[in-house]
């Protein structure tokens, strides 16, 4: 008799009985049958490349493919100024990575590593460009030009005013500081999904052209207005939501979170990707 499953990895019991023709029994021999994993790991494909926004600390997630559990590793160049998560296979920068410091390319290379000790062969070769973020010169005002308590924002009104300017046609208001282009047609009132369909929604959203994608953190709390007790968005917009809307920016301590701003008080949060938030592109 035998329960040996030839495709799972354990010690499997197998019990022998013979009979002869004579109806001679001989004596039941029990053996142990030992199934062992000798398949390694597999990244598909060998390589990759991806572009990621400077200012943030996510960078990929390696996925390999294996019949058992994987642990994931990097060496290589730039492997030091990563961390991943063995588990998940969730790479993170140590450091959020800077377009001005001329560093602008990553080279590493992952290695999956099943429970029997199989490694991928060969690994996987890892590059992480960094695409710029135009970055203000100067601080803005907050939108507050009335003073609630003695040496508040409304009291001292500093910073550069902001400049917004509005295509009623098209549907886009351009940030004249920044040269952002932002969506502003109604379904940004509308349109609400999780955060992979986001991402999916700009990238293939064509309004004027192509080019879009959700906002970072940064970029989407330099349209907030502070003087407006709701729908805190800077005035030149006239599509909003006193909701949440997402950004692209990955919470740091989990990938499964991102972070979001709520145009109801000009808030900052992290949600979960499965969650419905709202969709204003950018580009």
């Amino acid at each position: 008799t035998s329960d040996v499953n030839m495709s799972k990895v354990g010690i499997y019991t197998v019990t022998y009985n013979v009979t002869d023709s004579s109806n001679n029994v001989a004596i039941e021999k029990t053996r142990s049958v030992h199934v062992t994993d000798t398949i390694a790991p597999i990244f598909t494909p060998s390589s990759r490349e991806v572009t990621v926004l400077e200012n943030q600390f996510y960078a990929i997630t390696l996925n390999a493919s294996d019949y058992d559990t994987i642990i994931y590793s990097i060496s290589g160049d730039d492997n030091d100024s990563f961390d991943v998560n063995d588990t998940t296979g969730v790479v993170t920068f140590k450091e959020a990575p800077d377009y001005e410091s001329n560093k602008i390319s990553y080279t590493f290379d992952a290695l999956a590593t099943d429970l029997s000790g199989n490694e991928s062969s060969p690994t996987q070769s890892i590059i992480i460009n960094i695409d710029d973020v135009l970055e203000l010169i100067g601080v803005r005002k907050t939108g507050q030009t009335t003073s609630y308590a003695s040496n508040d924002d409304g009291f001292y009104e500093s910073g550069q005013l902001s400049s917004f300017t509005r295509d009623h046609t098209l549907s886009i208001v351009t940030d004249e500081d920044t040269n952002l282009q932002w969506q502003d047609d109604v379904s940004v009132t509308t349109n609400i999904d999780t955060w992979d369909m986001a991402t999916s929604y700009c990238t293939n959203l064509n309004l004027n052209g192509t080019g879009w994608r959700l906002p970072t953190r940064k970029e989407f709390m330099t349209v907030v207005n502070y003087g407006k007790n709701t729908n805190t968005i800077e005035d030149t917009f006239t599509q909003i939501q006193a909701n949440k809307y997402w950004t692209s920016t990955v919470y740091s301590q989990s990938s499964n979170y991102i972070w979001s701003v709520d145009f109801n008080i000009a808030n900052q949060s992290t949600d979960a990707k499965i969650t419905n938030n709202y969709i204003r592109c950018v580009r």
